[in-house]
């Protein structure tokens, strides 16, 4: 693109993918006609990939799934290995291993990808400079699904000096992922699901798009009834009305957003709706959990950095700032960046240009900033552990996401949704009995909609009755957080510590009566309201109990209905 500074971008497929040459179904008939070992062919068929569409580097690359990223509604960690890495020398037919391949590949590039789970592309001008000119290579990249709890990236890069990837090369690499994703999955020892059909020359090209249109969903899709769903997000509470009309006033301006929450409750599939509502959907969407990575890391993330500047960049580096120029940078957990870098982010944010590291010179980026936190950001402010010019940049707009305990009635909504998905995953069928159903209404939820699928998931795999009664999902319930039941609103516990978030108070009585009230509406709460059960886990006789409820005015929820003694 002419003109224009190097920039990674989401495709939404190709519109009219043609048919890939001969060597790519010879190359797959070879390898499909034994079992291979993931190393020699990861590498063999790198060099042919490279080679076959003139690129000069090439890497295979495994990002592991944590168990707290594996969800669909969560955050993901960049977790990632390059497994194999293959380089052109300049004048030479050999092909040999990149040096300190992961300082080489694109970060950005990578979790892009891995978000989009479509093929990204880094587009750089026709014949701009040579290969020592500052920013990131034109590049391919996509992700695929090796087994349950690893995804593999194909990552080719080209040299300045190429100039713009044509439309047959990404059409012919993104046939190439989808015809050796299964054969790399079988290799690594995963179930390998069937392959896609090799297209001989001649082929209609219709039968490609219908396959383009069969694929499965990405996590933000939009549920079959349009009316529970808004951009992927479920609810038809109150509460989440409310979010959306937020979001349909907002989608189209610059102001930067705030989404507060606790962890697992859908943080980031908010911030994804205001981008891809928005005219910015047109442009990347790109994310980086501030908490998880060390200060120096996060700098060079954020605003990327030159060959040479520090200890390992052996390689330049676009940076997020960058790579979501015209688009959307989600930042999750803002409160966890350090006071440093949070004079850094506040400089950029207004000048709007960003500095890679060991530069002189700075880049103007139009990014919108969409920021998270699962901790208060005003009660850091006052406590001077988040900077109050800082806040007032972010939180122009403020976003305020209600645990899953504060909406219970969506909570079969997104069971049936997530049982829909779940089941065409793992290719099994189940159906709730109506307690196991008021089981999962009443629990807490300490984990939020997170939590919710992870536990489904397991009923799924674990329950061998067709119906799933209360008895089968007791044990993930009771037991998927050490120490903590069924959390009503306004409390916390883990194995050690109680937490209980109460209106500030002028008078000793009045605290000791909101602690009093707060300790008893969750233990209601947690034993759904049966009131034997509450007297026996808190040691209080029945007729106090009785007395405290009358006197606190405890009514029990609306949706909880058939009180127990």
């Amino acid at each position: 693109m002419q003109n224009e500074k190097p920039r990674a971008s989401s495709c939404d497929g190709v519109a009219a993918r043609k048919s890939p040459d001969d060597w790519l179904g010879a190359l797959a008939r070879r390898y499909r006609d034994e079992r291979h070992k993931l190393e020699p062919l990861a590498l063999e068929t790198l060099e042919k990939l490279a080679e076959e569409l003139d690129f000069s580097r090439g890497y295979f690359i495994i990002h592991r799934l944590r168990p707290s990223s594996a969800g669909r509604d969560g955050s993901r960690e960049l977790n990632f290995d390059v497994y194999a890495s293959r380089l052109r020398l300049d004048g030479l037919a050999a092909w040999v291993d990149v040096t300190n391949p992961d300082f080489a590949v694109s970060r950005p590039v990578v979790r892009l990808a891995l978000d989009s789970r479509e093929l990204v592309v880094l587009e750089g001008e026709a014949g701009a400079g040579g290969t020592d000119a500052p920013g990131a290579r034109p590049a391919l990249c996509r992700s695929f699904d090796l087994g349950d709890t690893k995804i593999g990236v194909l990552y080719l890069e080209r040299d300045f000096a190429t100039g713009v990837i044509d439309a047959a090369s990404r059409q012919a690499f993104d046939r190439f992922v989808d015809v050796f994703a299964p054969i790399y999955s079988e290799a690594s020892g995963c179930p390998a699901r069937e392959a896609a059909p090799v297209l001989q020359p001649g082929v209609s090209e219709a039968s490609d798009r219908q396959e383009e249109a069969g694929r499965a969903d990405s996590p933000t899709r939009v549920a079959d009834d349009p009316d529970d769903s808004f951009f992927g997000i479920i609810g038809r509470d109150e509460k989440m009305l409310k979010i959306f009309e937020i979001i349909e006033k907002v989608k189209d301006s610059d102001l930067n957003v705030c989404i507060c929450g606790e962890s697992g409750t859908g943080k980031e599939l908010i911030a994804r709706a205001i981008h891809q509502s928005g005219h910015r959907s047109r442009h990347a969407f790109v994310s980086e959990n501030c908490g998880a990575i060390s200060e120096s890391l996060l700098e060079s993330e954020l605003f990327g950095h030159l060959k040479g500047s520090f200890t390992g960049a052996d390689e330049d580096r676009e940076g997020l700032f960058s790579a979501a120029d015209k688009g959307t940078l989600f930042l999750d957990e803002i409160s966890d960046m350090s006071q440093n870098m949070q004079r850094k982010l506040l400089r950029v944010l207004q000048e709007g240009m960003v500095r890679p590291i060991g530069s002189k010179t700075s880049i103007q980026v139009d990014s919108r900033i969409v920021c998270a936190s699962n901790t208060d950001l005003k009660h850091l402010v006052e406590r001077d552990q988040f900077r109050a010019d800082l806040f007032y940049r972010l939180n122009v707009i403020t976003i305020e996401v209600p645990p899953l305990r504060q909406r219970r009635g969506d909570i079969p909504l997104l069971i049936d949704d997530f049982l829909s998905r779940l089941g065409q995953e793992e290719g099994v069928e189940k159906r709730f009995s109506i307690s196991a159903m008021k089981a999962l209404v009443e629990y807490g939820w300490p984990g939020n909609v997170r939590e919710l699928w992870n536990v489904l998931r397991k009923v799924l795999l674990t329950c061998e009755e067709k119906e799933v009664a209360r008895k089968h999902i007791a044990v993930f319930l009771n037991g998927s957080t050490p120490g903590a039941g069924c959390l009503g609103e306004g409390i916390e516990k883990d194995a050690d510590h109680l937490l209980l978030r109460i209106p500030q108070c002028e008078s000793f009585n009045e605290i000791i009566e909101q602690c009093e009230r707060l300790v008893l509406f969750n233990a209601l709460t947690e034993y759904g309201w049966n009131k034997s059960r509450v007297t026996r886990a808190l040691g209080i006789p029945r007729q106090s109990l009785y007395n405290k409820i009358t006197r606190y005015d405890l009514k029990r929820p609306v949706e909880q209905n058939g009180e127990c003694d």
